[in-house]
């Protein structure tokens, strides 16, 4: 199944936090691949990390990105 260009989804950095992660929901962009997301001027990859799905292109920070949970 074909992402689509733009999506809203759920982002919340994992690396050096325990149970006090900052999180955002809003709106990404996606690249033509669809492995990559983009998400305030940041780029996040694909990646399997110990608690995080994404990795900040970046820093290296580990981030939590999935779907917002309806209702």
């Amino acid at each position: 199944m074909k992402k689509p260009s733009e999506d809203i989804l759920y982002i919340e950095l994992k690396s050096g936090y325990s149970d006090d992660e900052p999180a955002w929901i809003g709106r990404v962009k996606y690249s033509k691949t669809g492995q990559t997301v983009y998400f305030n001027n940041k780029g996040f990859q694909k990646y399997a990390g110990i608690s995080g799905n994404y990795i900040d292109v970046e820093t290296g920070e580990e981030y939590w990105i999935s779907g917002v949970k309806k209702g």
